[in-house]
């Protein structure tokens, strides 16, 4: 995979599907008001190397009532990350969550599994319908599952721990619940 073919995939994409750029900024905004942690600021030098897929749900609504109750939606994780590094595709699902208990540990594997369901049709329609080669195959069976949620206040630093398929990544925080990742490849390269 070279950074064209990603940026093809990008540029194909509906803009309410790809996260807000500033300058070298891929900003992730979290759709939940009562989450601690509120947006995420991930900076890459090199843009067309990067894709962060999170869906805006005011201008691009999830399906609904698939299953025939207006109560049921299908949840999925808050954003997805794609990464060319030396010519390999790396991708990461992440979910934001105010803290790392295992309630939301299991919730954010439900959403991640449903986020792999709606990556793999998304891209298997980009596929059919532009007529490309099918790249993105490998790197989504061996695609990351990442639970973010916030540090401590005495955290100084990046915290990862791993599970048998979850990596647990504390976040620290700056006012008004924003975090920022001063080398976005350093932070994902380290997962």
């Amino acid at each position: 995979m070279v950074n064209k073919e990603l940026k093809d995939f990008k540029n194909c994409l509906h803009s309410s599907l790809k996260a807000i750029q500033k300058e070298r900024y891929f900003v992730v905004k979290e759709q939940e008001k009562e989450s601690v942690i509120q947006e995420i600021n991930f900076k890459f030098d090199q843009k067309d190397d990067v894709l962060i897929i999170q869906q805006d749900v005011k201008n691009c609504p999830s399906i609904t009532n698939l299953f025939g109750n207006n109560k049921d939606k299908i949840e999925s994780c808050d954003f997805i990350v794609l990464l060319i590094k030396n010519k390999e595709l790396k991708i990461f699902f992440c979910e934001i969550k105010s803290s790392n208990s295992e309630d939301n540990k299991e919730k954010a594997k439900r959403q991640i599994k449903s986020s792999k369901i709606f990556f793999e049709y998304l891209y298997k329609s980009y596929v059919h319908k532009y007529n490309k080669n099918d790249d993105f195959s490998m790197a989504i069976e061996n695609a990351k599952s990442l639970i973010l949620y916030p540090a401590s206040m005495s955290q100084k630093s990046f915290v990862v721990s791993m599970s048998s398929d979850l990596i647990s990544c504390k976040m620290e925080l700056g006012d008004n619940g924003v975090c920022y990742i001063a080398d976005g490849y350093k932070f994902f390269e380290s997962k």
